[in-house]
């Protein structure tokens, strides 16, 4: 049974993550932005305090090449824009340049359309307690993670 629910959840973060990006790839195709692009800068709209390309790999789980393509070729387009941290100037912080705010409401608009009908017919107790559970499955995988 534990295994069952197991592979359900894996299966379903998989069809939801594929369905994700077609949508995604299908929305860009008339843009001039690539699939990359358009992860990397929805990545750092929806996480504001996430400053650096590291952070895209580490939390979003993209390679470093496809982080480091897409970063290069956002500030060559001036969607993005380098600077150098105050407080250690070997690191460099990515900000999102205003040439990109209506790029970034359309990418954001879709995204938030895909995710409203990821969740249609769930009901706020349901997805609180769904939340929860993911809350839960992180903590215990941050322990078993410390324990190594």
């Amino acid at each position: 049974m534990e295994k069952d629910r197991t592979l359900k959840i894996l299966y379903t973060i998989k069809i939801a993550s594929d369905y994700y990006d077609r949508v995604i790839e299908d929305y860009i195709k008339n843009m001039d932005i690539s699939k990359c692009e358009a992860d990397i800068l929805l990545f750092f709209y929806n996480n504001p305090s996430c400053l650096n390309a590291k952070d895209a790999v580490k939390i979003r789980g993209f390679s470093k090449s496809y982080v480091s393509k897409a970063v290069s070729s956002l500030l060559k387009k001036g969607y993005i824009s380098i600077y150098l941290d105050n407080k250690d100037k070997r690191y460099q912080k990515l900000s999102i340049d205003s040439k990109s705010d209506e790029l970034i409401s359309l990418l954001a608009f879709k995204q938030q359309e895909v995710f409203k009908q990821f969740f249609n017919g769930i009901e706020k107790d349901d997805f609180n307690i769904f939340l929860s559970v993911m809350k839960k499955i992180e903590s215990n995988i941050n322990y078993l993670k410390e324990r190594k």
